[in-house]
């Protein structure tokens, strides 16, 4: 029966306030805006605390999931110099390989011709040599014309380069120039180190220069792609650390790394935009493609930051109370983002300093709009 008498006694003093009016010469009137008023033991009863508003800067947790994977200078494809028959393959599948280490032989008649060549002109360069230095003592006798000795020194020039030649090409198959005529296979090198994620030929194969023999990974130098969106582009910046989680391997402590660039790459899916990140002190080589989520924290500076109680809804509307007096409250609409148990406010009508209620809003909006509708 009291609460009753309460509610009535209270609808008369906001009918006698609403009703309250301005009359300007020119006859408009002016309707008073709706403000709550509250007794001193409402108040004290209702649990309503007010604090000033002020900007301050906001924490929040970023995240951004993408997948490892390995550049293209940790990994290498093995190509035989020259056509030839596999005679013998030294590595096998999943086999660490060091830079430089054997890993195939190869038989190939061109560079038996190129070691042939190379002989019959070594020896045709030393017979030339005896050739001219006979020569020159009979020219020096008056026994030879000098026209013949100039003719041997031009045949000779001839060799020597023909002979400079064909080091050359023996080097670049990676043989040694050889004068004795023993036949030599062609060694393929690892040209990095890493694991051999395949073996693309078998023993006996005829293979060409363009063929794949095997293939080598690093993933030693293992790397992160981070999908972005055009909304984390607002936020995303080079060298931003990221804490770095392996949500299918959870026995891998997160990795302390940053956003090297952020670029636009294709790939077999599309167009996609990324952060890269490299992945460094992994304890086990893990392979490309594994899904990794990325956490950082971006700090929101000026802003105005309440606890969630203090932000109310009427329909769709958000309203914070601004606090005239003791005991006045005034409606104060504003758009209200919430993060845990706070909210990011903000408002044309918000000032620095403003008393606003962090609690006991809802009990202050039941009354203002619960005598409202009466």
């Amino acid at each position: 029966m009291s609460s009753r008498l309460f509610i009535f006694s209270f609808s008369l003093v906001w009918f006698g306030e609403g009703c309250a009016s301005k009359v300007g010469s020119g006859g408009e009137v002016s309707q008073q805006e709706e403000v709550v008023v509250l007794s001193a033991l409402q108040r004290a009863g209702s649990g309503v605390r007010v604090e000033a508003l002020k900007p301050q800067a906001l924490k929040i947790e970023k995240r951004l999931w993408g997948k490892t994977v390995i550049l293209a200078h940790s990994q290498a494809s093995l190509h035989a110099p020259m056509e030839g028959i596999v005679r013998e393959i030294i590595i096998r599948e999943g086999q660490w390989v060091p830079k430089g280490a054997v890993c195939f032989w190869i038989y190939a008649p061109g560079a038996l011709d190129l070691q042939k060549q190379y002989a019959e002109t070594y020896q045709q360069r030393q017979a030339t040599l005896v050739r001219l230095a006979q020569q020159e003592s009979l020219a020096q006798q008056r026994l030879l014309s000098l026209s013949e000795v100039e003719q041997t020194r031009r045949t000779l020039k001839a060799l020597e380069r023909q002979l400079y030649s064909l080091e050359g090409q023996l080097r670049y198959v990676g043989l040694e120039p050889d004068t004795l005529g023993q036949v030599h296979l062609l060694a393929v090198r690892a040209p990095i180190s890493g694991h051999v994620s395949r073996v693309s030929v078998v023993l006996g194969q005829y293979v060409r220069m363009e063929t794949e023999l095997a293939r080598l990974v690093d993933n030693t130098d293992l790397h992160a792609d981070f999908y972005l969106t055009e909304r984390d582009l607002g936020w995303v910046r080079v060298g931003m650390p990221l804490e770095v989680f392996f949500p299918g391997l959870p026995e891998l402590k997160p990795l302390s790394t940053r956003i090297e660039y952020v670029a636009q790459v294709d790939d077999t899916t599309g167009t996609h935009l990324i952060a890269h990140a490299a992945l460094e002190g992994l304890r086990m080589p893990i392979a490309a493609g594994v899904p990794v989520e990325g956490r950082t924290f971006i700090v929101q500076d000026s802003v105005y930051v309440v606890p969630r109680s203090a932000v109310v809804f009427h329909g769709r509307q958000a309203y914070l109370f601004l606090v005239e007096g003791d005991s006045v409250f005034r409606p104060v609409g504003v758009e209200a983002n919430f993060i845990d148990t706070l909210a990011v406010v903000r408002g044309e009508g918000l000032r620095m300093g403003m008393p606003i209620v962090v609690e006991g809003a809802p009990y202050v909006g039941a009354q203002l709009w619960t005598v409202g509708e009466e």
